[in-house]
């Protein structure tokens, strides 16, 4: 099935590096925004939120089980966070994708950490994956 690009529907590039601290990205997601919200039912807005990016030494301290290296990425929002159901969902900073959101807190998250994996350390990773499938062996060229 093709897809038709309109001004709201386009390719996005993947970054080449991790955003710097103190970068303001965005997140977006389906996930729940309240403690009262069925876990089953995907809320039927598409949400987004700035999300500040932070060293990953600071995301260590609040999920020490986790080694941040630079398959992760930092970052809270002041106004905002991600929840359940948001995983999977994009993090976009300076209009490329840089991560994907992996992890935080349930509820009660606002100024709480976020963990995102890096989109450029698996990058290669993507592509080769992409390229082995039946589809991309018939396509050989895919916009990344």
């Amino acid at each position: 099935m093709a897809l038709d690009w309109t001004p709201n529907i386009k390719p996005v590039s993947v970054g080449e590096s991790n955003p710097s601290p103190r970068t303001i990205c965005k997140a977006s997601g389906w996930g729940l925004t309240n403690k009262e919200q069925l876990m089953l039912l995907p809320n039927p807005d598409l949400m987004e939120i700035d999300i500040e990016i932070l060293s990953n030494d600071v995301c260590y301290q609040s999920f020490s089980w986790l080694l941040f290296d630079d398959t992760n990425i930092c970052g809270f929002g002041r106004k905002g966070c991600t929840s359940l159901g948001d995983s999977g969902g994009p993090l976009i900073c300076k209009n490329q994708i840089s991560g994907i959101i992996s992890f935080g807190k349930k509820y009660d998250c606002v100024g709480s950490e976020i963990g995102f994996t890096s989109m450029q350390f698996y990058h290669k990773w993507i592509l080769y994956i992409i390229l082995s499938s039946e589809e991309g062996k018939k396509k050989k060229r895919f916009h990344f």
